[in-house]
């Protein structure tokens, strides 16, 4: 039971999203993207250092809808090896409004909600241990694997997981020339985005509105997943002015198509410094 408590500890925490459910579910499709906001799901899990609630102590965050300011659903998650019943039982707390996390903070408890998670095959289930907790099960329904996370919470349909892929984090860089058609020199935005559905909406010198989008997704053209990046004009509603593809596992990708230019490098503080050490006059 602890090494399937350390496989947990060290593989849940990161970040999640949707995105790829929702193309498959035909709510986002081809060119002109229908608006899929309602069923967006993003999942931040962090492990938070709350000794008093001790050593294995995750920090659950749950958004919606694109809205990455207010969580849906935030909780503490505190995990333990339960030999007697063999899995692993998730105690629950809630989240103080307002309150900075840390080691001072008093968090309460939610009585009779605790989760039991079962090793199955390849990945983890976990369910509610009590049937009388207050509130509704599926919402503490979760799978969990090596790189991907399901839960019920607010379901799409009745019966449906919100399947969300685990996301890596970019450092990009975006760069506009200084003049008409010149090398583009100076960098107007440092930004973070995942790969994972990952945008960052800005404008362009010219005045035109753009949209920085990040994708690991599957290529109908190629037949296998590929690593996409691609600036549109106006968002999704908007014309694709520039895309590249790689590699899903690639650390880097960018395109400069001389009216703009944007580097991606995966978010290490090595890269982040290297990426400011490259435009010294920006």
């Amino acid at each position: 039971m602890d090494r399937q408590l350390d496989f947990l500890m060290e593989n849940w925490p990161g970040e999640y999203d949707n995105i790829e459910q929702l193309e498959l579910l035909a709510v986002s499709y081809g060119g002109a993207r229908k608006d899929n906001s309602a069923d967006r799901t993003y999942a931040r899990v962090a492990r938070l250092d709350a000794p008093q609630l001790g050593d294995n102590v995750l920090l659950i965050e749950d958004y919606r809808s694109n809205d990455r300011t207010t969580a849906f659903r935030k909780r503490v998650y505190v995990l333990s090896s339960d030999e007697t019943i063999k899995a692993i039982r998730v105690r629950q707390f809630r989240v103080p409004e307002g309150t900075k996390l840390g080691r001072d903070t008093k968090f309460q408890a939610i009585a009779g909600c605790d989760i039991l998670i079962n090793r199955k095959g390849d990945f983890y289930e976990g369910t509610l241990a009590d049937k009388n907790c207050s509130d509704d099960p599926a919402d503490y329904s979760m799978k969990l694997s090596a790189n991907q996370y399901w839960t019920k919470a607010g379901m799409i349909a009745a019966g449906s997981w919100r399947h969300m892929e685990k996301a890596r984090r970019f450092a990009c860089m975006i760069d506009f020339p200084k003049t008409a058609g010149g090398r583009p020199t100076v960098t107007h935005h440092y930004i973070k985005i995942h790969d994972q559905g990952g945008e960052f909406s800005f404008v362009h010198p010219d005045g035109r509105e753009m949209l920085l989008f990040m994708r690991n997704t599957w290529s109908d053209g190629m037949h296998r997943e590929t690593f996409v990046i691609g600036v549109l004009e106006d968002g999704y509603s908007g014309k694709t002015l520039v895309y590249a593809w790689g590699n899903p596992g690639a650390d880097r990708i960018g395109v400069n198509p001389v009216f703009l230019r944007v580097q991606c490098d995966l978010d290490t503080p090595q890269n982040v410094q290297m990426q400011k050490d490259l435009r010294p006059d920006s």
